[in-house]
C-alpha cells in the first residue's frame, strides 16, 4: 500500500486510516522522523465546481477550518521563507512544523482560501504555472473536467456516442465507458480533449473568458503582499514520469525563473506537477547544481512519508479528500514514516 494517491480510497486504505486515526498523535510526533508535514490543496469551495469535480474531491470551508485548527493545535506553522532560510543555513527545521501548500493557482485560492489562512493565521504557499495564469491558457485537465460534466449531465445520443466512441477508439462504450477513457487522459494524449470537446460542442475558449478559473498576475501579487509565499510549479503541468529528463529540467528551471523573475522574489520553490515517482537522481543533480538564477531553494516532491538524504527536498502531501480530516491524515503519514523507519527504509531511492 503507498499513500501517494488518495483521491479514491480503497477498503484497504480506508482501514488503515480508521486504524491510525485511534492512535496518539503525540506519540506519532516522538516516533517520527518528519519535520515538516506539508499537506497540499487545488481549492476549497461551499459550491459544485463542475470542471473539477468530476476530478478530485475538494473540501468546503468549515472542512478547511477545522484542517487548519487542528494543524494549529497540534504543530508550528512555518512559512516557506522560513524552510529556506534553514536550507541556506545549514540548520535543521524544528521538529513538528508544517506548511500549508495550495497548487496550480486556481481563483478560489484568492477568493476562498486566502481569507481564512488570513483569519486563522496561518501562513501558505502557492505554486504557479505560468502559462496558466491571467487565463491564457485552459489546462487539459479542466477539459476533462468539462467533458465528463457534459457527458453526465445531458447524455449524448446515439449519434454522437458512437462518434465519441470511434474517436477514442473504443467499441460500443457506453457513458461511463467514455468517462473513464476521459478520465485516464494525460499530458502524452491530451490532443484527444479538444476532439472529445468538438464533437460534444464544448467552447472551451468561451468557458475560459467567461468563468476565469485562475487567478490573475495582480491577484497573486496581493497574496504576496499579505505575507504569503509563491513558488513555481512548472511551465505546462506535465507528468514528469512522461516526458524526457531534459524537458522535466527545462519545465522546472524556466518556471523558477520565471515567478521568481515577475513577483520579484529573493527566494525561488518548486513543487512537482502531479507525482515526482519514477523522477531520477540525474534530475535533481542538473536542477540543484544548475545556474543561480534558475536553481531552486527548495524541492517539494509528493511522496508523502518519506524522507530526503537532501536537505533541499521535503515531500508533500494531498490534504483536500473530504474524507480524510487533518488529524488522520498526519497520523497517517507520521505512523507510515516510522513503519518505514522501522524496516530501515525511511529514505528514497532513485535510478
Amino acid at each position: 500500500m503507498t499513500l501517494y494517491n488518495l483521491y479514491r480510497l480503497n477498503p484497504l486504505k480506508k482501514l488503515y486510516f480508521s486504524t491510525v486515526n485511534k492512535l496518539n498523535i503525540d506519540y506519532l510526533k516522538r516516533k517520527s522522523d518528519i519535520k515538516l508535514l506539508a499537506p497540499y490543496y487545488h481549492l476549497v469551495s461551499n459550491e459544485p465546481v463542475p470542471y473539477l469535480q468530476h476530478l478530485y474531491q475538494f473540501k468546503n470551508t468549515s472542512q478547511f477550518e477545522h484542517d487548519l485548527d487542528y494543524m494549529l493545535k497540534h504543530f508550528n506553522p512555518i512559512t516557506l521563507k522560513e524552510v529556506i532560510d534553514h536550507i541556506k543555513a545549514g540548520t535543521a527545521i524544528k521538529k513538528n512544523s508544517f506548511l500549508i501548500t495550495l497548487d496550480d493557482g486556481l481563483k478560489q485560492v484568492h477568493e476562498v482560501i486566502a481569507p481564512i489562512l488570513l483569519k486563522k493565521g496561518v501562513p501558505a504557499a502557492l505554486f504557479i504555472v505560468p502559462t496558466f495564469l491571467d487565463n491564457k491558457f485552459l489546462f487539459y485537465d479542466l477539459k476533462k473536467g468539462l467533458i465528463i460534466d457534459a457527458l453526465l449531465t445531458k447524455p449524448p445520443s446515439t449519434i454522437v456516442l458512437s462518434q465519441l466512441n470511434s474517436t477514442c477508439h473504443l467499441k460500443q462504450a457506453d457513458v461511463q465507458g467514455i468517462v473513464s477513457y476521459v478520465k485516464a487522459i494525460n499530458y502524452l494524449n491530451k490532443e484527444k480533449v479538444d476532439e472529445l470537446g468538438s464533437i460534444l460542442e464544448i467552447d472551451f475558449n468561451n468557458f475560459l473568458n467567461k468563468t476565469r478559473p485562475f487567478m490573475t498576475t495582480a491577484q497573486v501579487e496581493d497574496f504576496i503582499s499579505k505575507g504569503f509565499d509563491v513558488g513555481a510549479h512548472s511551465m505546462t503541468h506535465p507528468c514528469y514520469n512522461l516526458v524526457p529528463i531534459a524537458q522535466q529540467i527545462t519545465e522546472t528551471q524556466e518556471s523558477v525563473k520565471w515567478v521568481a523573475d515577475t513577483f520579484n522574489l529573493p527566494y525561488k520553490a518548486f513543487a512537482f506537477p502531479h507525482v515526482d515517482t519514477g523522477v531520477s537522481q540525474q534530475f535533481f543533480d542538473a536542477v540543484l547544481t544548475g545556474e543561480s538564477a534558475m536553481r531552486p531553494d527548495v524541492i517539494f516532491g509528493n511522496r508523502t512519508a518519506m524522507l530526503e538524504r537532501s536537505h533541499h527536498i521535503f515531500h508533500r502531501y494531498i490534504g483536500e479528500n473530504p474524507a480524510i480530516n487533518a488529524g488522520a491524515m498526519a497520523k497517517a503519514v507520521l505512523s507510515y514514516n516510522t513503519f518505514n523507519k522501522l524496516r530501515q527504509k525511511p529514505y528514497i531511492h532513485r535510478p
